[in-house]
């Protein structure tokens, strides 16, 4: 028995059976590889449902942190200021903190959440800053301002006007509202726990834009790091970087670890309260301050002891050169009275020479006399 193809030619037999034989192969890999996937998906789900426990216990003081901050925002004021691409700057204090459900992530990801907050300008509702489009870019092209805004979350306005050259005047208008989150997910494929922080880098009141990545076993998901956290949000000096994994090692894990929590992890004994962390962070505060207060102190009265090491030196170098002044003026004196006196004598000897050489002229004048009158009597006799 033999069959045809599309283009009319009969095929052997024999073909046929290798042509089932491939597909049978490829049928086989098919399921091969959906079993594996679902394997990795059943592997994923679990490792992220045991990373909620320590997401929870994360979003537990979280929400604490939420409506102490809210509560206390006339107490409690954590400035900060952002520089928007070097032009202008964002000032204002962080309020509005509120824990929200971060389940964009596809499937049941019930453990994501975010903190949130705002910084809000007090002086102005919005900035005018101005960029330019040439004439043969396309409207949809993104100028540099723009690209900028968008990449760090600033809502904005865009009003465009024609040029003379043909270039388009674009002019932002710009929210003087700052979008700042931490961001916690679980990461199935790593095991990890990962948190974005967004728009609150720098330190203190230097606030800096942008996004940081860091990534936390849940094994030191713990008190210490929690307060860590909380330290971060005020905006003081925190651990929280150095207690994070490191990129390099995170990027080579492919493969999963799955967390199991012991039975005395994360309960009741080892949870504390954000009010107790709030307290330390204060006191912790008031400490630098009177450090800055000492130090502050030791500077003024150094720069004091330096200003007055500088007039003593000064009256010293004045002093000084008054003395040599002084000297020099002796010096001089000497040396003019000196010059006078050499200046005498030997105007003394040119008179005494001058004196000498007008009586030798006259007497060199008589003898000469003398000789013309004998001559000229001779000559006369003759």
């Amino acid at each position: 028995m033999s069959c045809q193809a599309e283009n009319g030619q009969e095929i052997a037999p024999q073909s046929i059976a290798e042509l089932r034989k491939q597909a049978e192969l490829r049928r086989a890999k098919l399921k091969k590889a959906e079993a594996q996937a679902i394997r990795e998906r059943i592997k994923q789900r679990q490792t992220y449902e045991e990373l909620v426990l320590p997401l929870n216990y994360i979003r537990c003081y979280m929400n604490e942190l939420a409506e102490l901050l809210n509560e206390l925002k006339a107490e409690v004021r954590i400035p900060v200021q952002y520089d928007i691409d070097g032009l202008e700057t964002i000032e204002g204090n962080l309020t509005q903190f509120q824990v929200t459900q971060r389940g964009d992530f596809g499937e049941d990801r019930a453990g994501d959440f975010g903190l949130c907050c705002q910084c809000s300008s007090e002086r102005n509702n919005y900035l005018r800053l101005f960029d330019f489009r040439d004439s043969d870019q396309n409207r949809n092209t993104k100028t540099k301002l723009e690209q900028f805004l968008c990449d760090h979350d600033l809502g904005f306005k865009i009003f465009e006007e024609t040029c003379r050259d043909g270039s388009l005047k674009v002019e932002f208008q710009i929210e003087t509202t700052v979008n700042v989150e931490f961001r916690f997910r679980g990461n199935p494929k790593t095991g990890l726990i990962d948190l974005i922080i967004q728009n609150n880098g720098g330190l203190a009141q230097n606030g800096e834009l942008g996004n940081i990545k860091l990534a936390f076993s849940p094994y030191k998901v713990n008190v210490d790091l929690v307060e860590a956290i909380v330290r971060c949000v005020m905006r003081k000096p925190s651990k929280l970087h150095s207690m994070a994994m490191s990129a390099n090692l995170t990027e080579k894990m492919k493969t999963a670890v799955p967390y199991q929590a012991k039975s005395s992890e994360l309960n009741k004994e080892e949870m504390t309260d954000i009010a107790e962390i709030l307290d330390r962070i204060q006191k912790d505060t008031e400490t630098i301050k009177q450090e800055q207060h000492v130090i502050k102190k030791d500077i003024k009265t150094s720069q004091k002891q330096t200003q007055q090491a500088i007039k003593t030196s000064e009256r010293e170098v004045k002093k000084a050169v008054e003395t040599s002044q002084q000297e020099n003026n002796k010096q001089f004196d000497a040396l003019n009275a000196t010059i006078g006196s050499q200046h005498a004598k030997t105007r003394k000897e040119i008179e005494e020479f001058d004196t000498w050489l007008a009586e030798n002229q006259q007497k060199q004048n008589t003898t000469m006399f003398g000789w013309l009158a004998a001559a000229l009597f001779q000559r006369k006799n003759q």
